[in-house]
């Protein structure tokens, strides 16, 4: 199973190079790092063991759907099918094992596209997408910060030369998207990447997956290995199991120190 990853970086923090660490460690060191142009004098010079790219100016560390667009494309240019699957990721997400081949394998057999964590459908439409498939899709969600793109996924955008059209598209429809129910009630999106990589992969003919949910109250599914959730960081045990955690902003959080000392007990 040959995996590449993209990691989402706005500042060369010390939380950002300990991700880095936890992915070349447990998964592979084919790594593309898409960096806000707003940070890039961080890690211009810098010997970070990965590739660099400069990515669009965003400003700020959430809702990066650009550079998420840009990062996937250079790494399909990149590895290409070379590569089984591409895991995108934040910089405060962590790898705690390398107990992902066999899930990923599973999810190739079963014509699996993408997965993640807090799967669920939408009835509400998102105009700002509509403009963008020039039709109307069912709406599918899966939290940001941590997503597995399959190789035919990955096929199927690139033949469709998605990345460029839709780079090319938000170079001039910067408006916020909303989610639009029957009645016209609106809610802004706090990220389409968060909706469009779902909904294209059920769209184009693939399933969508997910690996655990975090419901506010408790987890359901493979919250062992997969303990990733928007809000609140991860505090309250080590997380011993996990394969992929989230969110672990504190480059001290007792999580990241207990499995980078665990990586350290294995380094040789």
């Amino acid at each position: 199973m040959n995996l590449a990853v993209v990691i989402n970086a706005h500042e060369n923090s010390e939380t950002f190079r300990d991700t880095l660490e936890s992915v070349r460690h447990h998964w592979t060191d084919q790594v593309l790092t898409v960096v806000d142009a707003k940070g890039w004098s961080q890690f211009q010079g810098d010997d970070c063991p990965a590739f660099k790219l400069e990515g669009f100016w965003h400003g700020k560390s959430s809702a990066p759907h650009r550079n998420m667009c840009l990062g996937l494309m250079k790494a399909w240019e990149t590895w290409g099918e070379c590569a089984d699957w591409l895991c995108y990721m934040e910089y405060d997400c962590l790898v705690g094992s390398s107990d992902i081949e066999g899930l990923l394998a599973e999810a190739a057999a079963d014509d699996v596209w993408i997965l993640g964590n807090d799967h669920r459908r939408d009835a509400r439409s998102i105009p700002f997408l509509e403009r963008f498939l020039k039709s109307r899709a069912d709406i599918q969600y899966l939290l940001g910060c941590c997503l597995f793109f399959s190789k035919a996924f990955m096929q199927a955008l690139s033949e469709r030369d998605f990345f460029r059209n839709f780079l090319w598209f938000t170079n001039f429809n910067t408006d916020a998207p909303r989610l639009v129910d029957s009645s016209g009630a609106a809610e802004d999106v706090y990220d389409i990447s968060e909706f469009m990589y779902p909904t294209l992969a059920g769209l184009y003919g693939g399933k969508v997956k997910e690996m655990a949910c975090w419901d506010g109250c408790s987890w359901r599914g493979d919250a062992v290995r997969f303990p990733m959730r928007f809000r609140p960081d991860l505090f309250e045990h080590s997380y011993e199991g996990g394969c992929v955690l989230h969110p672990a902003k504190d480059f001290a959080n007792p999580v990241r120190s207990h499995h980078r000392m665990k990586r350290k007990l294995t380094f040789g």
